[in-house]
Parts: structure tokens; C-alpha cells; sequence
């Protein structure tokens, strides 16, 4: 019965990979919809990085991840519908359109090609803009800060992106980030 299960569990696996599903954990997109707000307040410069004086969040997301990151925003939103006393916009932007990629406070990154995602590092590091992704390994590509899931949740964040942004964080962070 373990076995059938099991198989079972692979065929889905395999369907979803075959059809570029990218369906998120609600439980995954939980934890960072918690944390991400938190890391933000790190940013010694936050309320000069306001856009009409609010904190405006973009959820990057491929064309497939519509749902999730509307989920995404939704979680975001309910759990911190201001931060610091400072009102939070959320808005949604498909990786297709990052050459018109709009001003915002940060940046938070679903699964998108490598080219964009390098794209949207690099426009918000040069503007000293914390970026933010669900996939660890986009820090490779000058991602600031993710998420390592393993028995505990640690942040990590990318060392070099970070003094090449030139953004000032407040030091409580580095005691509880892991550092790439």
C-alpha cells in the first residue's frame, strides 16, 4: 500500500513537472509572507524608499504563478496591512514586462528565467532596493535576501549583493541571518 501511494506521490510529481505547474506550499508562502515584511524593517533607509508615501511591495511572478502570487499578496496583506505605521501597496508584475519594471520599495521574486531575475537584481541593487525571493538559489544571481528551510527557518542573505547595493541594514540582522 506504501508503494502504490508513493507512486502515486512520483506521477503527480511528474505531471506537474511535464505541465510547468508551479503550484506554491500555502504553508511555504506563509512563512515568507511573514518573514519578508520583517526583513524589510532592517533597512536603516526604508521610509526614503517610500513610493507615494507608502511601502510598495512588486511580486515578480511568471505567467503560470498568477494565483500564487496573488495568494502571496493576500497573505502579505492580511498579516501586515501596515508596517511601522507606514501603509503597504502590493502590487503584481509579470517577469515578461521587467524592462518596465516600476519604482517600488522592494522586490519579491517568484520562480522566473534566470535573465530576468538578473534583470530585476540588478535595476533594484543600483536603486538600493531589498529584493527577496522564494528560491535559494537566485541569490547566485545577485538576489539580496531567501529563505533556507531546513529544520529551522534561517534567512540568508547575499553577502555581496549587499555591499555592492550599498544598502545599510540595522546590525540585529546579521544575528540571525545566514550569510552567503
Amino acid at each position: 500500500m506504501k508503494s502504490y501511494i508513493f507512486l502515486l506521490f512520483l506521477l503527480f510529481l511528474l505531471l506537474g513537472s511535464l505541465l510547468n505547474a508551479k503550484e506554491y506550499n500555502s504553508d511555504l508562502l506563509h512563512i515568507h509572507a511573514t518573514i519578508f515584511p520583517k526583513i524589510l524593517l532592517t533597512d536603516t533607509q526604508l521610509q526614503k524608499k517610500l513610493v507615494d508615501g507608502k511601502i510598495k511591495i512588486i511580486i515578480l511572478h511568471s505567467q503560470q504563478d498568477q494565483e500564487s502570487a496573488e495568494k502571496l499578496k493576500q497573505e502579505i496583506l492580511s498579516l501586515y496591512p501596515t508596517i511601522d505605521n507606514t501603509p503597504l501597496s502590493i502590487s503584481l508584475q509579470q517577469y515578461n514586462n521587467v524592462k518596465d519594471l516600476e519604482v517600488a520599495t522592494a522586490y519579491y521574486e517568484l520562480n522566473g528565467e534566470i535573465n530576468a531575475i538578473a534583470h530585476v537584481n540588478k535595476i533594484a541593487l543600483k536603486n538600493r532596493r531589498i529584493t527577496f525571493s522564494l528560491n535559494e538559489s537566485y541569490l547566485s544571481f545577485g538576489t539580496l535576501f531567501s529563505l533556507h528551510i531546513g529544520k529551522k527557518v534561517s534567512p540568508v542573505i547575499n553577502i555581496s549583493s549587499l555591499k555592492r547595493s550599498k544598502i545599510i541594514l540595522n546590525n540585529i540582522i546579521f544575528t540571525i541571518v545566514r550569510i552567503q
